[in-house]
């Protein structure tokens, strides 16, 4: 039979909590969590956690949570109520442009890489009523910046309206922002500083060949006011136009960066929107060229039938009055180029009348052509070498 039981005294169970206590290795900066043996618990008093090693994998963990706690809280910004998740690994993200400090109400795109830390991540939404005037591609949209340093900057623009990415044109060397391009339709620039202000500005650059269509981006120093004229590389003064034609009548105030594209047609520098790409605002130059041609085509084709009108006019008046006409047809052939042709024969300047056809055009006396002193006439082209100019001589006789 079993001896009888006997109990612990509270002395003796005093006496062996005492000997065999748990006692933790306290761990008070991170090198001592690695310093814990496999299956070794620690405490830090400081932030209240528990650390463990798992004897099977060697990571720590804390069964209680309250480290991992901690960290979310240090990465949790009060001041904008943002919690950014990747500030603890050295790189900041921003979601929206109230989290980067000091950007003025009127803010720029270029204003906004510049403000931002780095290395930094930018993923805001853009609202503005008037995005030409704060250097954004569209009013409504999503832009991204990649900045890891002052010159390694990516910039990229999705316009809610239009459907459209647009990558940033980034000077890595002066640390801004130029432009916009339509992703994939870059065309190369020039950039450039205007040398003073005023309405006469002169630009210049030894890398600038200026021919039609050269593309500049341009960055103002002084304020530009009307009319405005650019002389770059001393060509000459041209004048600051819009793409329809009109002048500039706005001040450009200093700082701004504005893309100018040289049009040889109409001897002039144009503004173009440098939130739109170099490829769109050529295709708009073009697009107006191709557009005034064709008017003046249309012009072209009604004043022709017009004058065939006013000639036939002409001819069924002569007649029905009481006379006999007399047409007499003659053909002159340019042997050389010529804007004179002799005298013609059997024709009285200021009694007969003539009809002057040169390929389909009729050509009107005074405004195509005009008699000489020896009744030659002098025409105000020049004819090549080859062609044939038809005349009808008209003469009118009393009938008998």
């Amino acid at each position: 039979m079993p001896g009888p039981t006997r109990t612990l005294t509270k002395y003796q169970m005093e006496l062996l909590s005492d000997i065999f206590r748990l006692i933790l290795k306290e761990i008070k900066v991170d090198e001592d969590k690695e310093k814990l043996a496999p299956g070794e618990v620690g405490i830090s008093y400081t932030n209240g956690c528990f650390y463990v090693k798992n004897p099977y994998t060697g990571e720590i963990f804390s069964p209680n949570s309250l480290d991992h706690i901690t960290q979310i809280l240090s990465k949790f910004d009060l001041g904008t109520n943002i919690l950014n998740a990747d500030k603890v690994s050295g790189i900041k993200v921003y979601s929206s442009l109230s989290q980067i400090p000091q950007l003025p109400s009127a803010v720029t795109a270029d204003t906004i890489i510049s403000r931002m830390e780095y290395p930094s991540i930018l993923f805001a939404e853009i609202n503005q009523a008037s995005p030409q005037n704060f250097g954004f591609p569209g009013k409504h949209g999503m832009m991204t910046v990649v900045k890891i340093d002052e010159s390694l900057v990516t910039a990229t623009f999705f316009d809610y309206l239009t459907y459209v990415n647009y990558d940033g044109r980034y000077n890595t060397d002066l640390h801004l922002l130029e432009g916009w391009n339509a992703a994939g339709s870059n065309v190369s620039t020039v950039y450039c500083e205007t040398n003073n202000g005023g309405n006469n500005i002169s630009i210049a650059n030894d890398s600038v060949v200026v021919s039609d269509m050269t593309v500049l981006t341009v960055k103002v120093t002084e304020d530009i006011t009307t009319p405005a004229y650019i002389n770059v590389n001393n060509m000459g003064p041209l004048p600051l136009i819009n793409f329809d034609g009109t002048p500039i009548d706005y001040t450009i105030t200093a700082n701004n960066i504005i893309m100018l594209i040289y049009d040889k047609v109409r001897t002039s520098w144009i503004l173009t929107d440098v939130t739109a790409s170099s490829i769109e605002s050529i295709l708009t130059i073009m697009t107006g060229r191709v557009n005034k041609i064709q008017d003046e085509l249309n012009t072209f084709k009604a004043q022709t039938a017009q004058k065939f009108n006013d000639v036939y006019a002409y001819i069924n008046a002569e007649l029905k009055k009481p006379a006999t006409i007399i047409p007499i047809k003659k053909t002159y052939h340019i042997a050389y180029a010529t804007d004179n042709i002799p005298a013609l024969a059997d024709y009285v300047n200021g009694l007969d009348h003539l009809v002057v056809i040169y390929g389909q055009t009729l050509l009107h006396e005074n405004v195509d052509y005009t008699f000489d002193r020896d009744n030659s006439i002098i025409f105000n082209f020049t004819f090549a070498a080859g062609d044939d100019v038809h005349f009808i001589i008209i003469k009118q006789t009393d009938r008998s």
